[in-house]
């Protein structure tokens, strides 16, 4: 394994999964010997997807090292890390908010039958005031 790899900071996984990879498209490219005739088979669609899984490994491995070279692989990984805290965080602000809605909904429940008690009592003091007010008290 070359030593840039080995300083890279990937996991083994990965660079095993690189290698293999790479490994695939370098049989490849060594001379076939040449077929007599070339007829369609059904090797040919799995020859098309094998190629088409070797260049995805080729893609993603420019995508990783030019990642890696741009230093956004760290900063991918303190974002990565950064999710758990922050899904925490909405969670705890999700639970004092339902907390606080139980409250007000249950200072209502205990609040209503008080307002309608003050507002029956408003009614009969507002007639009585406006009987004062007539001289027919």
């Amino acid at each position: 394994m070359p030593d840039h790899i080995l300083d890279s900071g990937d996991s083994p996984d990965l660079e095993a999964l690189f290698d293999s990879i790479a490994s695939q498209h370098k049989e490849e490219e060594a001379p076939a010997p040449v077929a007599v005739a070339a007829q369609p088979d059904a090797g040919s669609a799995n020859d098309n997807n094998e190629e088409m899984y070797e260049q995805i490994g080729q893609i993603t491995r420019k995508m990783h090292n030019a990642l890696r070279d741009m230093g956004y692989d760290k900063s991918l990984e303190r974002v990565a890390d950064a999710i758990p805290d922050a899904r925490d965080r909405l969670s705890y602000i999700a639970s004092l908010t339902k907390s606080a809605a139980d409250r007000v909904l249950n200072a209502i429940d205990v609040a209503q039958p008080l307002q309608d008690h003050l507002g029956s009592h408003s009614k009969t003091l507002s007639e009585r005031w406006n009987l004062l007010y007539a001289n027919q008290l």
